[in-house]
């Protein structure tokens, strides 16, 4: 295993804030007319970062902090015959190569013997990690463990969350600020929950609620504010200081931290009878979007990602990312694009930056997208 030194990180400091929720309720619902993608395009073009761990064969980014640093797996090429052998986590700071990412598994510490990062799930804005482990010998993905990774540390060091008290599998969500990181664990009857893990005084809080056994994991904001899928299929939002609502038909993907998150709506039309889904962002109220089938992140002006490749600015409508790609040279031509990530609106360019992955010369490799004045 080789190491490296890690880059300086800033702590976070601030309190928390407070979130008290109302009891389970029923959305009020804004259905917005149909949005079709708009004719004139903003004076913003996106330029085109793209890089990938050497030896994969396909990367998957799956979080981005403010600084663009970005975690997610890869599927690597081990033995170099061409095909892919292993699944690894991986983090891409541009700060230290613009091109090229890392496998955590090379440059963290004390990682269990006979195990091995399979994904890194999330990461803060002060450099800690949220991710998985798992067998090196038995990929069968029937034990999954959860784990932080800090790369404040000289040498970035990974803390085993202790929870096999009451679990037999638990894979991360996301980590706020604080370090705190939410999980999705399955119990030992087969039935599944969600709990946090608070990054201070190392204590797990059982969230309470019978949790869906798949798709999107809970997520937490620095308000120490949580939404979830429910095993019925509908989501939930929850405060650790002890507010919970839920919202039927609503599956939540992400959570700013002004407490709005973004997801999937389950829309039940009576003529015809028919249910559709919808990309929707829920602030004071739900509002939809009928130019997606469902939103993949948000940031604090209520900007989001739109599956997979669109982009709702909440000022200037809908957009296809690729109409925006910056064309100039030396910016490479892309065919297809998928985007899940974003950050905050960038100071006078009033967009955000985006981070997904495009097939180019036959690899699936992550790509930022920046924007810039257009031409």
């Amino acid at each position: 295993m080789s190491a490296r030194s890690a880059t300086n990180y800033p702590r976070c400091l601030g309190p928390r804030g407070l979130f008290i929720g109302a009891a389970t309720m029923m959305c009020l619902m804004i259905l917005a007319k149909p949005i079709e993608a708009q004719s004139t395009l903003p004076p913003v073009r996106y330029q085109v970062q793209l890089w990938t761990v050497p030896g994969s064969k396909s990367d998957e980014p799956l979080d981005m902090n403010n600084r663009q640093q970005t975690v997610g797996s890869s599927l690597r090429d081990l033995d170099g015959n061409g095909v892919g052998d292993r699944i690894i986590g991986f983090l891409y700071d541009p700060e230290i190569d613009p091109e090229v990412g890392v496998d955590l598994n090379e440059i963290v510490v004390n990682i269990p013997v006979g195990w091995h990062i399979r994904k890194a799930s999330a990461i803060n804005d002060v450099g800690q990690i949220a991710a998985y482990i798992e067998p090196t010998g038995s990929p069968s993905l029937s034990v999954l463990q959860a784990v932080v990774i800090d790369m404040n540390t000289l040498l970035p060091t990974l803390e085993v969350i202790p929870d096999r008290g009451f679990t037999v599998y638990s894979v991360t969500g996301n980590i706020n600020n604080f370090g705190d990181v939410t999980a999705r664990y399955k119990k030992a009857d087969g039935t599944w929950g969600h709990y946090v893990y608070d990054g201070v005084t190392k204590a797990i809080s059982d969230l309470g609620v019978s949790a869906a056994n798949s798709g999107s994991n809970p997520q937490i904001n620095d308000n120490g504010v949580i939404i979830g899928q429910l095993s019925n299929g509908n989501g939930y939002r929850k405060s650790l200081s002890g507010g919970f609502e839920t919202f039927a038909g609503l599956r939540p993907h992400a959570i700013n931290e002004d407490n709005a998150f973004c997801g999937t709506a389950a829309v039940t039309t009576t003529r015809p009878r028919a249910t559709t889904q919808y990309a929707f962002v829920y602030s004071t109220s739900r509002t939809l979007n009928k130019f997606s089938s469902g939103a993949n992140d948000l940031n604090s002006s209520l900007d989001s990602i739109l599956v997979h490749d669109r982009l709702n600015h909440r000022t200037l409508g809908n957009f296809k990312i690729m109409d925006l790609l910056d064309k100039r040279a030396p910016n490479p031509v892309l065919t297809n694009l998928i985007c899940r990530k974003m950050t905050d609106r960038v100071p006078g360019i009033n967009f955000p930056i985006l981070c997904g992955w495009t097939s180019f010369g036959g690899i699936a490799m992550g790509v930022h997208l920046i924007p810039v004045p257009a031409p």
